[in-house]
């Protein structure tokens, strides 16, 4: 009804609705609010809603579309944890964190655009999202965490932005059609394994993908990383 400000945690738990409508003056989805709501298909969020919790519609695996307003400044950590169907959704200006693990095993998921002022991608945020194919990061990303794009099979290009200053370890292994990463000469920290690497979790062991080509400027972080993983690299 009009007038609910805040969903409480745990809401509507495992409930078995359709659709939702949610109420103009929403601010706040609790924690799992909607949690395990398995027959939800589609989520359009009111424009007055500022936060939404951590796993708030995790477990949707009939949720295929969601449009997040302008108020959000942070989605939280499992919000579309294992939405196997989501393929559309449309983040706020004003996003400025993408938290851990926000967007994992949404397979479905082909092509994400991020807003100019997300300045941080979470651990394992998109880990998973098996259809993504390209990526272009915005002007204002400062930092890509552990694992964010871990095993993005289908992920083939990315275009990062000249003011980025960390990718976490294994951020982009398992990337398996990924053959190269051009390199901003700003950015500072290269975690181990962060590109061109495949992990056998059965052996607990990597391997290196062929001719992986890592661009950059000479003298960068991008550079020492080829060398150090003895892969090739090109001044660009």
């Amino acid at each position: 009804p009009d007038g609910v400000e805040i969903i409480d945690s745990l809401a509507f738990s495992h409930n078995t609705l359709q659709s939702i409508t949610f109420p103009a003056g929403l601010q706040t989805i609790g924690h799992y609010a909607f949690n395990a709501c398995e027959a939800l298909q589609s989520a359009r969020l009111p424009n007055e809603l500022k936060f939404i919790g951590v796993g708030a519609f995790c477990n949707c695996c009939e949720l295929q579309s969601a449009t997040i307003p302008n108020g959000v400044a942070t989605i939280g950590d499992y919000a579309f944890y294992d939405c196997f169907k989501l393929r559309s959704i449309t983040l706020p200006d004003k996003l400025r964190i993408i938290g851990k693990k926000a967007f994992c095993n949404c397979s479905a998921l082909r092509s994400i655009t991020f807003p100019d002022g997300l300045r941080t991608i979470g651990k394992e945020a998109f880990s998973h999202c098996s259809a993504l194919r390209s990526i272009t990061f915005p002007v204002g990303l400062r930092t890509i965490v552990h694992r964010a794009f871990k095993y993005c099979y289908q992920l083939r290009s990315i275009s990062f932005p000249r003011d980025l200053k960390v990718i976490g370890k294994q951020a982009f292994s398992n990337c398996d059609k990924l053959q190269s990463a051009t390199l901003p000469a700003g950015l500072q920290s290269i975690g181990d394994k962060a590109f061109g690497y495949d992990c056998d979790a059965s052996r607990e062991k990597f391997d290196k993908i062929d001719d992986f080509t890592i661009y950059g400027a000479p003298g960068s972080v991008a550079e020492k990383y080829a060398l150090a993983n003895e892969f090739r690299f090109e001044e660009r």
